[in-house]
């Protein structure tokens, strides 16, 4: 395939993708913190974007370390192993959001991203932060559509640009995408591998290589990363008892699903349920 129409095929794969682009802002605030906002693992459903206003603190996801500097902006996508604090003190504008587009595919999971940006206009910035936290506590399609689109040029900062191969999903990511919704539909019952290897027209090894080249880790870790983010959405938006939410998921019963919860997230169930509303950037 000449670079024209790989071009073309991508931007057709583009298309697709963005067609049902669906943005929820969960949580947006600024805070004041000094040495008490540390912790030492986090695995959330929902990603973080980070604006710093002053000072400075730390954090570590994707195998690197970040210094939070003023005037810079940050994101940890969903389902990032990471890890923060902060020596002394940080003002920090902060958003928790989650962003899917074509049969609800996580959109983060599809695309190469850039952690850290220098944003053109710091004051304009400041602005725009604000303006988020305001329009998030207003009711209204006007107050939403305008929400949506700020948000979406925040996002669209850390994406990575086009490579010279006109490349901009993740390289074979389009062989994958009906395995990806296979599986986020399928949670609550057993995906084997073989059945996934076929679904991609692939062996079962080369199935697992390069969906770990893709994703960052085995079949079976992602599953289980979905398994535990769909818990968390429920812990988080409702009143289900966690025998309930095991049975959901597959998992054969509550005890099993809260031993594999703690063990990826760092935080039982009913922890994380009780603390998932508190203002912790």
């Amino acid at each position: 395939m000449d670079k024209c129409n790989i071009i073309m095929y991508n931007c057709s794969i583009m298309d697709k993708l963005l067609s049902n682009l669906d943005i929820n802002l969960q949580r947006a605030e600024l805070s004041s913190l000094g040495a008490e906002w540390k912790s030492t693992y986090n695995c959330d459903s929902f990603a973080r974007v980070y604006y710093i206003s002053e000072g400075a603190a730390q954090i570590h996801h994707d195998g690197r370390n970040y210094l939070l500097r003023p005037g810079n902006l940050y994101l940890i996508p969903p389902y990032s192993d990471f890890s923060y604090k902060c020596p002394e003190h940080v003002d920090i504008y902060w958003l928790h959001l989650t962003v899917s587009v074509s049969n609800g595919r996580n959109l983060f999971s599809l695309f190469n991203w850039k952690y850290e940006v220098i944003p053109p206009d710091m004051e304009n910035f400041v602005r725009m932060f604000k303006t988020i936290i305001s329009l998030n506590k207003t009711k209204g399609v006007q107050a939403e559509l305008e929400l949506h689109g700020l948000l979406a040029g925040i996002i669209a900062l850390f994406i990575c640009a086009d490579n010279s191969n006109g490349e901009s999903t993740k390289c074979g990511m389009s062989r994958f995408l009906p395995v990806i919704d296979y599986i986020g539909e399928k949670l609550g019952v057993d995906l084997p591998v073989n059945k996934l290897a076929a679904m991609a027209g692939l062996n079962r090894v080369r199935f697992t290589t390069e969906f770990h080249r893709l994703f960052g880790m085995p079949p079976a870790a992602y599953i289980r990363m979905r398994r535990i983010g769909r818990a968390q959405d429920l812990l988080l938006n409702s009143g289900w008892k966690l025998d309930r939410i095991a049975a959901e998921l597959g998992f054969c019963d509550s005890f099993h699903f809260s031993k594999t919860f703690s063990r990826m997230t760092g935080q039982a169930p009913t922890i994380y349920r009780a603390r998932c509303h508190d203002n912790i950037p």
